[in-house]
């Protein structure tokens, strides 16, 4: 829970994140104000079917995409600690894509291991925005 001008001050939430808007406007929440952890269960989740808890890559990009903009947010007024950061987000989703794809593979999911494998170039062949602007 926050206070409503907590949300009158960050503005609305992103729609381009879809399921995740929340995590996005509690990204920009911690960055903002102090925040506390309520140890009790304030709602349950429905974890029935949903289109949004089925795999695919575009939502692994979505998510990572979300990660990388608030990383740039927070660290705006430092350009060298924003690189770090991008460096270890980086490294953090090569990592994460490989146990997804080994993850892909295990259910023989095949459909999204061609299309894992088609990203595999543009995800790791290609010089990150830090890289260029060092």
């Amino acid at each position: 829970m926050a206070r409503r001008d907590a949300y009158e001050l960050l503005g609305p939430f992103d729609p381009s994140y879809g399921p995740w808007a929340d995590v996005d406007m509690w990204m920009r929440m911690c960055n903002r104000f102090d925040v506390a952890y309520v140890r009790e269960a304030l709602m349950f989740l429905d974890m029935g079917d949903s289109e949004w808890r089925k795999f695919t890559w575009e939502k692994k990009l979505l998510h990572d995409a979300m990660v990388t903009t608030n990383i740039r947010r927070i660290f705006a007024h430092d350009l060298a600690t924003m690189r770090g950061h991008l460096r270890k987000q980086r490294s953090y989703f090569r990592q994460r894509y490989f146990r997804l794809l080994l993850g892909r593979i295990w259910h023989r999911d095949w459909e999204q291991i061609c299309a894992g494998l088609a990203l595999f170039g543009r995800l790791f062949f290609r010089p990150s925005e830090s890289e260029l602007s060092s």
